[in-house]
Formats: structure tokens, sequence, C-alpha cells
């Protein structure tokens, strides 16, 4: 018992204390980082199913691989025997966009700086890669599309409806480009034409008022707007 609590004093006041110290400041680095790439994560992310798990993940990422490499430190055997644990680990759940691969890639690397009490190349590559995504995803960097979405609405056959169509096209687009048109039978009596434009917006939050606006018309029924952009402000 005696000798279980002198080796509890030596590693409260001895060598003990100063490496868990010096533990303690790489997870608070790799967590401080990390939080920041996180944050990057939220505001530039584009795609269409936004997982908070995922920025979670982020953080959590970085703390464990900063805990490993303490734990692995500089011996070999270790780093073979922490290699063979994680290989048994089957990762499951399909990271189906590339930008999500990105951001696990840059957690494990504060993890890793942070790990190895590199701080100032944890700093300076969070202060360089953070800014970096945001302009990259701010600017619409590497984006070829000119239109902004797809419009697809069925009008009733006629000079009149066509041309209420067109001014509330002018109205709320920029710029049109008619792509298809083909005639539909829905019933005997009336005659249905089928368009299909490519719309560049005025503003791209006017897209639910395009469609009221739309749905409005008599002549015209089953509209539909797919866009480009992931979500659309009301």
């Amino acid at each position: 018992m005696d000798q279980f609590l002198q080796s509890i004093d030596q590693a409260l006041l001895g060598q003990e204390a100063f490496s868990m110290g010096r533990i303690l400041l790489s997870l608070l680095v790799a967590i401080l980082l990390s939080w920041v790439l996180a944050w990057t994560y939220v505001a530039s992310f584009r795609g269409l199913s936004f997982q908070s798990t995922l920025v979670q993940s982020q953080i959590i990422l970085a703390v464990i691989v900063a805990l490993i490499m303490h734990v692995v430190g500089d011996s070999i055997a270790r780093a073979f025997g922490m290699f063979g644990a994680l290989a048994l680990i089957r990762f499951r759940t399909p990271i189906k966009d590339s930008w999500d691969t990105v951001f696990l890639f840059a957690a494990v690397a504060i993890g890793l700086s942070s790990g190895t009490e590199r701080y100032g190349a944890a700093l300076v590559g969070t202060l360089v890669l953070c800014p970096l995504i945001l302009f990259l995803s701010w600017t619409r960097f590497g984006t070829r599309h000119r239109h902004d979405g797809l419009l697809r609405i069925r009008v009733r056959a006629g000079e009149e409806p066509r041309n209420e169509l067109t001014r509330l096209l002018d109205h709320f687009c920029r710029r049109r480009h008619l792509v298809h048109m083909r005639e539909v039978a829905e019933d005997r009596e009336d005659a249905w034409v089928e368009h299909a434009y490519q719309l560049s917006l005025v503003h791209k939050n006017l897209a639910s008022q395009l469609i009221d606006s739309l749905l409005g018309l008599e002549d015209c029924r089953q509209v539909s707007l797919l866009m480009q952009e992931d979500e659309i402000q009301p």
C-alpha cells in the first residue's frame, strides 16, 4: 500500500507530472485547432446531406490521433502494435463526398502535429488551410455551370399562356435558355406543352417566389425547379 502511495506521489510530483502536463497541452492544442477546422467545415459546406456527427468527429479524431502519438512515442514496437490494433477497425460508414475526406485528413494532420508537439506546424497549417478552404468555397472556384437551375413546367398550348410564362421568366431571371419542349397529352380536349429551361436567377433567394408565381398562372401546372445550389432561402 505504501509503495502504491509513493508511486502516486511520484506521478504527481515527479517526471510523470511533467509528462502529463505536456500531454494535456498537446490535447488542448488539438482541440482548439480542430475546433477552428470544424467551424470552417460548417461555413464552407455545400453538400446535400449535412451531418453534425462529422463535424464533431473532426475534433474527436484530432484528439485521438494526438493521444496515439504520445502513446507510440519513439517506440517502433508500440507503433507496429498500434498499427495492428487500428487495422482491426473496419469503417463501415462510407464517405460520399471528397470534401469530407479532406477535412478528416486535416483533422489527422492536426492531431499528428499536436501529438508530436510541433505546435508551430499545427498552428501555421491551420491558419493557412482554413482561409484557403473558405476562399475556394465562397468564390466557387472550379465550378463550370452558368445556370442556377433547371425549370420544368407544363403550359397549355397557345400563344397567350406562353406569353405569360415568358413575362414571369424575364422578371425573375437574368438569363434563360429553352433546352427542351415536347407536347404531352393529358386529356383529349386540351393540349399541353412541357418546357424545360436552364435559368440564371436575378438572385437565388427568388426561387421560391418564382415557383409561387408560376403556380399562380391558370394555364401552368406541374412546376419543378431543380437548383444547382445546395439550399434555397425562402
